[in-house]
């Protein structure tokens, strides 16, 4: 069970180191250029690099604050040797926060050939963007209702059907045998046909009037 344990342990070490390794940069810095603070600041993330580079008459001095940065005054804690800038010295960033650094020959720190390193978190991947929701479809128009014919007023259909029974209606009763029709005009006019007609007239006149 400890052998287990410890072979997992050392499994997360190796991706987690290789991770950081395939996502890791290195800077470049031509060391031997960097008077008048030419080359400073610098923002690095957090597990990047920066590879100095310099000629035979400089080195690379670690400073721990501000202070002995700005006076210069610490030039003990050399960390890339004379020997070294030809090839570069290379310098891994693992903690976060301003680093400092300084040439310790002679009077280069003062004529501005240090740097200082602002070492940051590196950016969160950009989320993905959300998936449109699609757009609700579009619900059909309820046709509108056709408009129902008007009927025909109550009057005009009164009249219409008083027509209707005057025509249909059965024969008139024989007049009285003291009736006797006279004649006028071209021929002779019954009663009942008098009746017909001016109901016929009257029914004319309300649909004209409705």
């Amino acid at each position: 069970m400890y052998r287990v344990a410890m072979r997992l342990t050392l499994v997360a070490v190796v991706l987690a180191v290789a991770t950081q390794t395939a996502h890791a940069a290195t800077v470049e810095v031509a060391w031997s250029n960097c008077f008048s603070q030419s080359c400073s600041p610098k923002e690095i993330t957090l597990g990047d690099s920066i590879n100095f580079k310099y000629s035979s008459n400089h080195n690379v001095v670690k400073v721990s604050t501000e202070a002995e940065y700005t006076a210069c005054s610490a030039k003990t804690n050399v960390v890339g040797s004379a020997s070294v800038g030809a090839t570069g010295y290379l310098h891994v960033f693992n903690t976060l926060g301003a680093q400092y650094f300084v040439c310790g020959v002679g009077g280069h720190c003062a004529s501005g050939q240090k740097m200082v390193v602002n070492v940051v978190a590196a950016s969160p991947k950009p989320s993905e963007s959300p998936k449109k929701t699609p757009s609700p479809e579009k619900t059909p128009s309820t046709p509108k209702p056709s408009t129902p014919e008007k009927s025909p007023s109550p009057a005009l259909a009164k009249v219409t059907a008083e027509v209707k029974v005057g025509v249909n209606s059965s024969p008139s009763p024989t007049p009285p045998a003291s009736y006797s029709p006279t004649k006028s005009g071209a021929g002779r006019i019954f009663p009942s046909s008098v009746a017909t007609l001016v109901t016929v007239l009257l029914a004319a006149a309300v649909m004209l009037l409705a």
